[in-house]
């Protein structure tokens, strides 16, 4: 069971940051989450960041690779069940320690992979390659195509792979009939391969053809020419194989005046379909290799059928965010996810982390963390498994610094208004919390209350949100201090 509990981080003697992510070391029976709130710029992503960068770090080490990391000092705390492991890095020196005791790197278990997810083409985590499967804990699980671009195709090959390759992973199908149950979805999708040519799958192809084809390409020395280069006679032999003959057995459809194939999968059935599309996607691969075919369609059924790109915002962003998670978790894992509210309605939001857990309740040894702005999000945290932690960028003695707290606050069930004053700390123009408290304050001063504790510490509280200057609770503010000076 992992559990990430504290990383300090420290440059010139000073804490970059210093955060305890959880005290709750108790079995569970639920995936545990900890989410990061604070104000812009207070440094939520790059904290993601900067843990997915040690850890990468640390599985490169036992390796025996260099360690590439910016800062100092790092100290890392985490468990995996009930063994603590302790790792600090000084100078990009490392030492290691097992319940207490110095170990070597070797004898240092890591989170078995550490998924980094978010649907910003901006991300700050660090990017790799979806298709480069080396042997390391990483996965860049972000929408990102190279280190900084995207494509609306490459977003939907990714689900499609996924899809594709996990069509026969019972546990994956359970997460996705999950998944689909929360969107609403028919427990179905279907995958659709439209030929560039719309004769492809209706014409006999010749094998002369096909191989002038491929010669075409590899004397084009572009950036598939590599790849085609290595088909055999055999690839070559299958490919025609598959186009003359394996396709006339397969579901057909028009589409674009075009006849495409088309595989349907049903999460509560097993079907032939499923099963020729795990034969049948080395191929297909190679026929969108060759341009024979389009990247694939994928079409989902709800009131209608639709295809992903006219699917919402918010519709893509938990497909693709989730699928691709269902794809890779494992036990003992930790998963970064950097602003999971993009383009969600409130509902949803509100649901988030109770229906992560629930979609991969199977996995409770693993850690989620979030970066979060959504007051939605935080309003549906329960204490026996999740932790709030709050980022604060402030300055002291001319110098900026950073301060994390572990909040003792159980959200659970609270509405937007009380959490946005008293988790976010946000005043907002009619906000009931901040108008209890103060007419408590006015109603202490009117009656001369010798409660001083209580009133310094809403004078205090209230004194926070003030807007500016010309805020007209700075009156309050000035009559509570002349009573507080009077009566001292």
């Amino acid at each position: 069971m992992f559990t990430l509990t504290k990383l300090q981080v420290i440059k010139n003697k000073s804490y970059i940051f210093d955060v305890t992510f959880t005290n709750n070391l108790i079995e569970r029976n639920k995936p545990l989450s900890t989410v990061i709130i604070g104000e812009n710029g207070a440094g939520k992503s790059y904290l993601l960041t900067i843990i997915s960068e040690i850890l990468r770090s640390l599985d490169y080490s036992t390796r025996k690779s260099d360690i590439s990391l910016s800062y100092d000092e790092y100290h890392l705390e985490y468990y995996i069940s009930n063994d603590k492991f302790k790792i600090e890095i000084i100078n990009k020196q490392i030492s290691a320690f097992k319940n207490h005791l110095r170990v070597d790197i070797s004898q240092v278990n890591l989170p078995l992979k550490v998924l980094a997810t978010s649907f910003m083409v901006n991300d700050k985590f660090t990017f790799s390659p979806y298709d480069s499967r080396k042997n390391e804990i990483y996965r860049y699980l972000g929408i990102r195509r190279t280190s900084n671009a995207t494509w609306t195709t490459s977003i939907i090959n990714r689900v499609a792979n996924n899809l594709i390759l996990n069509a026969e992973n019972m546990n994956f199908i359970e997460n996705l009939n999950d998944i689909f149950t929360f969107m609403k979805f028919d427990s179905r999708v279907s995958i659709l391969f439209e030929p560039v040519n719309k004769t492809l799958f209706s014409r006999k192809l010749p094998y002369s053809t096909l191989k002038n084809k491929i010669d075409t390409f590899i004397e084009k020395n572009d950036y598939r020419s590599d790849s085609i280069r290595k088909y055999t006679e055999e690839d070559i032999h299958e490919i025609e194989h598959y186009i003359n003959t394996i396709s006339k057995r397969r579901t057909r459809i028009k589409l674009n005046n075009k006849t495409c194939l088309e595989f349907s999968i049903d999460f509560r059935n097993s079907s032939l379909d499923r099963d020729y599309l795990s034969e049948d996607y080395k191929i297909l691969l190679k026929l969108i290799e060759l341009k024979l075919i389009k990247s694939p369609i994928l079409k989902f059924y709800k009131d209608d059928d639709f295809e992903f790109e006219y699917a919402s915002s918010g519709e893509k962003h938990l497909l693709f965010t989730l699928i691709n998670i269902a794809a890779e978790l494992e036990e003992n894992s930790l998963v970064l996810i950097d602003e999971p509210e993009l383009s969600l309605h409130p509902n949803w939001q509100i649901n988030y982390i109770d229906t992560l857990k629930k979609i991969f309740k199977k996995m409770k040894s693993c850690h989620f963390v979030m970066a979060t702005h959504s007051h939605y999000l935080v309003s549906d945290l329960e204490s026996d498994s999740s932790s709030l932690v709050h980022l604060k960028l402030f300055r002291e003695d001319r110098e900026l610094r950073r301060e994390a707290t572990l909040l003792d606050f159980d959200t659970y069930g609270l509405s937007a208004e009380n959490i946005l004053y008293n988790v976010f700390g946000v005043r907002t123009t009619r906000n009931l919390y901040f108008e209890v408290e103060l007419r408590e304050l006015v109603n202490l001063i009117k009656v001369k209350s010798k409660d001083y504790n209580r009133i310094i510490f809403l004078k205090s509280k209230i004194n926070s949100y003030i807007v500016d200057q010309n805020d007209p609770i700075n009156l309050l503010i000035l009559e509570v201090e002349r009573y507080l000076s009077h009566d001292s």
